[in-house]
């Protein structure tokens, strides 16, 4: 929440006159980065490994979500830290 301010002076008048009003400023997260896994590298059938989908601003958090082919994988979850979005 931003919380702006106007003010009004006439000087042929004693006082000010003034309102105030609580906006919330929504903007886009920066693009998510995936982490723990190196591009290029092969992976092979049966090996386990783990990745973590990171997304830093935006108002509100951003929303993430894994996805395999057009499945989407319900079982990860979302870790919230300030600005931060970890889905693991």
């Amino acid at each position: 929440m931003k919380l702006f301010s106007c003010h009004a002076k006439n000087p042929h008048v004693s006082g000010t006159a003034s309102t105030t009003h609580k906006l919330r400023v929504v903007y886009s997260p920066k693009p998510p980065i995936i982490l723990g896994y190196d591009a290029g590298t092969p992976l092979q059938v049966g090996d386990i490994q783990r990745f973590n989908c990171v997304a830093t601003g935006g108002n509100p958090p951003a929303m993430l979500s894994w996805f395999k082919g057009d499945r989407e994988l319900i079982y990860s979850t979302n870790y919230l830290n300030t600005n931060v979005v970890l889905r693991k």
